[in-house]
């Protein structure tokens, strides 16, 4: 994933800086651990302190981007909603991938539109 190769590397979201995104591969991170950990990490189910931070527009907001999620995910649509709220929902209609930007030696911003 960089020349030369990291073995730790900390990806911090403009819009979940709360939540940053630790990845530690001693033989190297590649860029397949990279898109793997920002999958899983965005699917990661919120807790309920997470919620009550929320102001009740910001809720509304989310609550629209989880219900928008998962009647996107068709005949999944009831499975996905007993999984409940997760961090990609906190980026309302911010999902497009914009890019990954050097903060320092091994710490990345990642970019949402």
């Amino acid at each position: 994933a960089t020349h030369p190769p990291l073995t730790r590397l900390r990806i911090v979201c403009d819009r979940l800086p709360e939540w940053p995104i630790d990845i530690k591969k001693r033989s190297g991170i590649t860029v397949s651990h990279v898109l793997k950990a920002i999958h899983e990490h965005l699917h990661t189910s919120i807790v309920q302190p997470d919620w009550d931070e929320l102001s009740s527009n910001q809720q509304k907001e989310v609550n629209k981007a989880y219900l928008k999620r998962c009647r996107n995910a068709g005949t999944a649509e009831e499975m996905f909603k007993r999984q409940g709220v997760k961090r990609i929902d906190f980026l309302c209609d911010k999902i497009w991938f914009r890019g990954l930007v050097f903060e320092g030696p091994d710490k990345m911003k990642m970019f949402v539109v």
